[in-house]
């Protein structure tokens, strides 16, 4: 995200190619076309020749210094584990993301604030409107029971009931029959 708020951020890379001779013919014309118009990176160019003249000669300049054996074995350690732990997928996209999301947010903070604010704004609004309507609803929309059951009657799935029930008799004294 850098390198698209910043057009020198490419050639920064080239510039270091370049100042070690080991960039390409028709990349090395573009570059230089760059340098002859932008000063910034001018700077940076006089900043890595010395530089990149030490490391192309450095096995002249360092022929004498061995490392000891110690730092042979830790060197050898940390090149084993750097080839046997891979890092997760999703480790890798989820760092991917962060850099891509701070790239984004921080040059951008008050416009980020202000999107934030107008969507809890929203949401306030749509939490207090589903209140209003929960509270102001008083009537049910369940049918009443007798609905129901003539539903049911009609459909056929319980029998019909008589409307009035008349109570049972009383079993009292029964007269007998006398001739």
């Amino acid at each position: 995200m850098k390198r698209l708020f910043d057009p020198c951020a490419g050639y920064h890379e080239r510039i270091c190619l370049l100042s070690s001779e080991d960039l390409p013919r028709e990349e090395r014309d573009r570059v230089e076309k760059h340098l002859a118009e932008c000063a910034g990176c001018r700077k940076y160019r006089d900043e890595m020749v010395p530089i990149a003249g030490l490391l192309a000669n450095w096995e002249k300049s360092f022929a004498e210094i061995e490392p000891r054996q110690a730092a042979k074995q830790r060197w050898e350690r940390d090149f084993i584990s750097a080839t046997e732990a891979r890092e997760w997928v999703v480790t890798t996209l989820m760092r991917g993301l962060l850099i891509f999301a701070k790239d984004m947010v921080t040059p951008n903070r008050r416009i980020w604030a202000g999107i934030a604010a107008t969507w809890l704004l929203i949401a306030l609004v749509n939490l207090s409107e589903r209140e209003t309507r929960s509270t102001s609803t008083v009537s049910s929309n369940t049918p009443p029971p007798e609905i129901i059951r003539a539903f049911l009657v009609q459909q056929g799935l319980i029998p019909e009931v008589p409307r009035t029930l008349s109570p049972p008799k009383p079993e009292g004294r029964r007269a007998s029959p006398q001739a």
